[in-house]
């Protein structure tokens, strides 16, 4: 019996996660690009995270004053910069930490795609302060776009040529296969999807029944 064709993944809200710096301006960019080609709306979101400011005793509530005020100052700058001219959006200011208010903010406002940067934090600096992209990568039950440490470079978006499906053929696969799908119909990109087979060791060499096996399921994706 033949199989049914899994429908197209729709993407029609858009949120991105900026902390103002030159990264998550490029996000913001690349996000706005991508609303364009498939007449999605954006969500700005900024966290002021007052935890990070637990220590700062009496100068705490004057500090969250200045903070708020600097945090609007920023959403007004990106209404008036002109990135998302043209786009339906929406700037939101968040008074708590990210995991107090993004899980409840992806559902209420109906979220398929989240947009962010990170800054590549590695060694000490990421066992001691952690990665935010990566926690949203595997927290938030919709898919999450993650820009590497050079976004700040994307002063304009470009559109795709070419779109990399890695896979596992694993559980997930049908749900990224519809969203790699979709952007590379509204990219007018080609799709290449990847399989890699487990590296040889002294108990395993992959053989050619192992190839053909990999290689007939990637076809029937």
């Amino acid at each position: 019996m033949a199989e049914t064709a899994a429908p197209r993944a729709a993407i029609t809200n858009i949120m991105v996660m900026t902390d103002f710096s030159p990264a998550s301006e490029g996000a913001l960019r690349y996000a706005a690009g991508w609303a364009r080609r498939l007449h999605a709306a954006v969500q700005v979101v900024h966290f002021m995270r007052p935890a990070s400011f637990s220590l700062a005793g009496d100068a705490y509530g004057q500090l969250m004053e200045q903070l708020w005020k600097d945090s609007q100052e920023g959403l007004d700058a990106i209404e008036a910069g002109g990135v998302l001219s043209g786009v339906a959006h929406a700037t939101r200011l968040h008074p708590g930490d990210i995991w107090d208010g993004l899980p409840a903010m992806v559902t209420e406002c109906g979220i398929d795609l989240i947009v962010l940067a990170t800054t590549g934090r590695t060694g000490l600096s990421k066992v001691m302060l952690g990665s935010t992209a990566e926690t949203v990568f595997r927290t938030m039950p919709c898919p999450v776009l993650v820009l590497g440490p050079g976004a700040g470079a994307y002063a304009s978006f470009e559109v795709p040529r070419s779109v990399l499906l890695a896979t596992d053929i694993g559980a997930a696969t049908p749900g990224a296969v519809r969203h790699a799908v979709a952007l590379t119909e509204a990219a007018g990109a080609s799709l290449h999807a990847l399989y890699v087979l487990p590296p040889t060791d002294e108990t395993y060499t992959p053989g050619v029944a192992a190839a053909e096996h990999a290689e007939a399921r990637l076809r029937a994706l």
